[in-house]
């Protein structure tokens, strides 16, 4: 209150101290203080964004924005997150509410997709620079983010999975050569990938954005990059395929990090219902979901309800 109160307003946020919660003082105060145009002016003048390359390699972002800039902002984050939270509940297995800086590098992902605007592929794409020899390797050093710090080889790879490739050749520091960009998944292989596995095929995820192609046996290892070596896996799961210790065999079997079999999630193709009918012994029809009368829940029965069976 002391943000905002003087001679003349002090009572009355007393008053209202004494009957609100900390978090409703909060909102309250915030709405209360008076804005001028010089305020805002100067708010204006004080936004900004500072980033730097932490010691541990993160990145460390510290900002400020005007308040109407701020709730665009906030309200970005809260329809990423809301997408995000609705691909990660169509999931078979538990899940944990998105956190904010996974939003934040969604948003950033669904900018990038984008087309609009775009006038140079190139200025978009985040490079990463690595030594052949340490790609093939277990670990290493040999691999730095273009105008940033170094990060692990297995984070390299899984970068490389998928992604844009170009081969240089040097010598004592000096550049002898450089190659073609390629594309590492071409199209056609891309577009026949897609149509098999429709999402990430990790067992019991749903999730059918922002897919990886990813090498089963890396091709810097010496795997091909055919249809059989290729498994789409949304970025969370390939992250843990990498650097999460979880694995997948030629035949496309999952694995945990201790080496026990992760039971595959029955994926019946688009339309067709009969496989899913065979595998379940529930008998489907069309009250199968029917649920209640169609009345709007009664939030306060419902309550009720789950308080008694919890005391009994």
């Amino acid at each position: 209150m002391t943000r905002v109160a003087d001679a003349d307003s002090e009572e009355e946020l007393i008053e209202l101290a004494r009957v609100m919660t900390a978090a409703q003082l909060e909102r309250a105060v915030r709405a209360y203080r008076r804005v001028t145009t010089a305020d805002a002016n100067g708010l204006y003048a004080d936004a900004h964004l500072a980033m730097f390359w932490d010691d541990d390699g993160s990145l460390v972002i510290h900002g400020r924005l005007a308040p109407e800039d701020g709730a665009l902002f906030l309200r970005a984050l809260e329809g990423a997150r809301r997408s995000l939270w609705e691909q990660r509940r169509g999931s078979a297995e538990p899940q944990e509410p998105p956190t904010s800086a996974e939003t934040l590098v969604a948003v950033a992902d669904a900018a990038l997709s984008s087309t609009q605007d775009r006038s140079s592929g190139d200025r978009y794409q985040v490079v990463v620079h690595v030594d052949a020899d340490a790609l093939a390797n277990d670990e290493g050093p040999g691999c730095v983010l273009d105008n940033g710090p170094a990060i692990a080889t297995e984070t390299a790879r899984r970068l490389a999975c998928d992604a844009s490739v170009v081969a240089v050749s040097e010598r004592n520091g000096k550049t002898l050569r450089v190659g073609r960009k390629t594309r590492t998944i071409p199209p056609a292989v891309r577009r026949a990938l897609s149509g098999r596995d429709r999402g990430c095929r990790f067992p019991g995820c749903e999730n059918h954005r922002f897919v990886d192609a990813h090498h089963v046996r890396h091709w810097a290892l010496g795997g091909h990059t055919k249809l059989d070596n290729l498994v789409l896996l949304c970025r969370r799961h390939h992250r843990l395929v990498h650097e999460g210790g979880y694995a997948i065999d030629d035949r496309m079997r999952f694995y945990d990090p201790w080496g026990r079999h992760i039971p595959p999630v029955l994926r019946p193709p688009p339309g067709d219902a009969d496989e899913l009918r065979r595998d379940n012994s529930t008998t489907i029809g069309p009250s199968t979901c029917a649920s209640g009368d169609g009345d709007p829940m009664d939030l306060e029965l419902a309550v009720d309800a789950l308080l008694s069976a919890t005391a009994s």
